[in-house]
């Protein structure tokens, strides 16, 4: 390929001692990122749709808003590809030659991925209460307490979002490695802290709170003889919830 010319100066930091991407290892990554965004939109608009039109009826139980959120925050974080990180992998030249484009449209694929992470470790708390500490489920379904848990999550980690964006620790779609990053721009909190250091933390620790969960709500589920289990807890189990709970975390 010709030298390219034009480009932006976190594009001339990207293409630093690197080769634009051949066109096959693009489509290599383009093809698939395609496909499955296509059929995650897909199924989780048929879900959220499902779920809206017969909210009447479906919105009594109070897991299906936990379900209803999730669905959300993956049409969100899927759909913002469309204009992102595709657009990018099928380009035979760096497009987008305005930053605020760049930074606008990657920007918007952060708070709702970062929602799917908290939402899904959220269902994973709100099934484990369910089966072993009855009391604290009986806390989370409040009416407000319901609301106020996806909500929050939603809101938080927009701020989070913003903040970092204020802060100079800008997400971008890099081109030349064919991923989103936070490369070339200013992500240090300390000397020896940055914002990708707590990023990184956080998606590590949460998967492990989340299967965690699972595993010993597993336990509980098939009778573990070393977890006790009280009377009032195993009149709480029935086969829906058990279903729930294996359903939910094959998903995951």
């Amino acid at each position: 390929m010709s030298e390219i010319t034009n480009l932006t100066k976190w594009q001339e930091c990207f293409a630093a001692n690197r080769t634009f991407p051949l066109a096959s290892n693009r489509l290599f990554v383009g093809i698939p990122l395609l496909v499955g965004n296509i059929f995650a939109v897909s199924a989780n608009s048929t879900l959220l749709f499902i779920l809206i039109k017969n909210w009447s009826t479906l919105g009594s139980n109070k897991f299906n808003l936990l379900i209803l959120h999730l669905a959300a925050a993956h049409c969100f974080y899927e759909s913002i590809n469309f204009i992102s990180s595709i657009p990018s992998l099928f380009a035979s030249v760096p497009i987008y030659s305005s930053d605020f484009v760049q930074t606008a449209t990657a920007f918007f694929n952060t708070p709702p991925a970062t929602t799917v992470l908290w939402m899904n470790t959220l269902i994973a708390l709100e099934r484990f209460a369910y089966f072993l500490l009855p009391q604290l489920h009986l806390f989370m379904n409040r009416a407000y307490i319901r609301q106020a848990l996806p909500l929050s999550l939603w809101i938080l980690a927009n701020a989070m979002s913003i903040a970092s964006e204020i802060h100079g620790c800008k997400k971008r779609f890099n081109q030349w490695n064919m991923v989103y990053t936070f490369d070339c721009s200013n992500c240090k909190l300390t000397d020896t802290l940055t914002i990708l250091d707590l990023m990184t933390g956080m998606s590590q620790f949460l998967p492990i709170i989340l299967v965690v969960c699972y595993v010993i709500t597993f336990m509980q589920i098939f009778n573990i003889k070393f977890i006790r289990t009280s009377a009032n807890e195993m009149a709480l189990r029935n086969t829906n919830a058990e279903i729930k709970v294996v359903s939910c975390f094959l998903i995951i």
